[in-house]
């Protein structure tokens, strides 16, 4: 055979593959901005302002109280309800965002109605790790998808 049979027939391959590939590769980013965008719509407002609003509310009264922890409870369990969408699309960050919200109510239902300032702050000090952990999953998850994962 000819070299330029060749040629035409691997230009004719290249030809009908490039624009196969680029197919694929286009579905697969927006696919990804789709699933990205979910992940914003239902937790922007928590990540930029409720949460922090709702967790500066959560202070030491003079008298020793700790103030503002049903009101936060409260935000926790209306993410937890908006994240039922996760349940059926990404089970795995359901379960563990759900783990992590758990564990921080759990921190806040035991933390005594009064306690010294000393106290407080180690309180203060885990339910800010504790929030670090959900902002991280949420975070770490929707920005951590790759188009080449397909390949």
């Amino acid at each position: 055979m000819d070299i330029s049979l060749y040629i035409s027939v691997l230009a004719l391959i290249i030809s009908i593959g490039v624009p196969f590939f680029e197919y694929i590769y286009n579905k697969s980013f927006n696919n990804i901005n789709i699933e990205v965008s979910y992940y914003d719509e239902i937790y922007k407002d928590y990540l930029i302002n409720k949460i922090p609003i709702s967790r500066m509310k959560i202070q030491l009264s003079s008298q020793g109280e700790v103030l503002g922890i049903d009101q936060f409870l409260d935000l926790l369990r209306e993410i937890r309800r908006n994240s039922l969408y996760f349940k059926f699309r990404n089970i795995e960050f359901y379960s563990e965002i759900l783990s992590l919200i758990q564990r921080l109510e759990d921190e806040l239902v035991v933390a005594e109605a009064k306690m010294s300032v000393a106290q407080y702050n180690k309180l203060s000090v885990r339910i800010d790790s504790m929030i670090n952990d959900i902002y991280e999953e949420i975070i770490t998850t929707s920005r951590g998808k790759s188009v080449f994962d397909i390949f």
